[in-house]
């Protein structure tokens, strides 16, 4: 069994040293395609797919007196009614939102974001970035008929562009010009500091690689194409076999045909009787 096999890849090595020239022709193709796959046909050469940078960073919608922090809310201070006894006090329910309030400001905040003056505070600071800005509340999703705001009062920002530095500096500029806007409109509306809504950065931003082509499968695509350019030159092989070199050498044009027999008088043979020799054969 071992001698068969290593018959059979004597033979299959000899096929592909007797087709050599269609295993070059193989691999010449099966190197042009994955080319092809991967980049335009045009110089310099240019990815078809060009890969993006993405930077998300995460902010916590929260006021000054933590609400996450503590199972009670915070009483500011108590005061005693003119008109009613001394044993009755009323609490002073503080002034902050609560927390159902921030949950809504995160899934209001995402519009804000994205809005003309926030970039217009974000170009002064760190110029003017190609790219990409998005805003959401955290755990929200957009269906095809229906919206389902978010449950926490976390919001999230990405910025996609073309090269990781921009995506960081878009993400990270975007939340400094919010967290900016957001304090100004806060002052000129004269809210109190114990009642203004405070931006607390819990992640920061990261740049992750997306929408690169892959070289898996044009490098499988290749390996195929000359594959099948081995799999032709054996079927080739099996169905010509070559033959021997005295079956397959043909008669030279130039050379002579035999020459015929000659007469020779013969010392053994009676007076008159010629013997007939055949002439010696050059192939011996």
């Amino acid at each position: 069994m071992a001698q068969s096999a290593d018959d059979s890849f004597t033979r299959n090595a000899r096929a592909l040293w007797r087709f050599g020239w269609l295993i070059v022709i193989g691999a010449c193709i099966a190197a042009l395609v994955p080319m092809l796959m991967l980049y335009k046909p045009k110089w310099p050469a240019t990815p078809r797919t060009r890969p993006t940078y993405v930077a998300k960073t995460q902010i916590l919608v929260d006021s000054p007196t933590g609400p996450f922090l503590r199972t009670q809310p915070k009483v500011v201070g108590q005061s005693q009614g003119r008109n009613e006894t001394s044993s009755s006090k009323n609490p002073v329910v503080p002034s902050v939102s609560d927390t159902r309030s921030l949950v809504e400001a995160a899934n209001l905040f995402p519009l804000l974001v994205t809005s003309d003056e926030v970039a217009a505070i974000r170009e002064k600071r760190v110029g003017v970035i190609r790219g990409t800005v998005t805003a959401k509340a955290l755990f929200a999703s957009q269906g095809v008929n229906r919206y389902r705001p978010g449950s926490v009062p976390v919001m999230e920002i990405t910025a996609v562009s073309r090269r990781p530095n921009p995506a960081l500096r878009l993400a990270t500029g975007t939340a400094a010009a919010f967290k900016t806007w957001l304090a100004d409109r806060q002052a000129q509306s004269n809210i109190p500091p114990n009642q203004r809504i405070v931006l607390r950065p819990i992640q920061a931003a990261a740049v992750a690689k997306t929408g690169s082509a892959g070289k898996g499968l044009p490098i499988l695509v290749g390996l195929a194409i000359l594959a099948a350019f081995m799999g032709l030159a054996i079927a080739l092989d099996r169905a010509r076999p070559r033959t021997k070199a005295a079956q397959r050498a043909p008669r030279r044009v130039d050379e002579a045909p035999p020459a015929p027999t000659e007469l020779q008088p013969s010392d053994d043979e009676p007076f008159g009787v010629v013997a007939v020799h055949p002439p010696p054969n050059p192939q011996r």
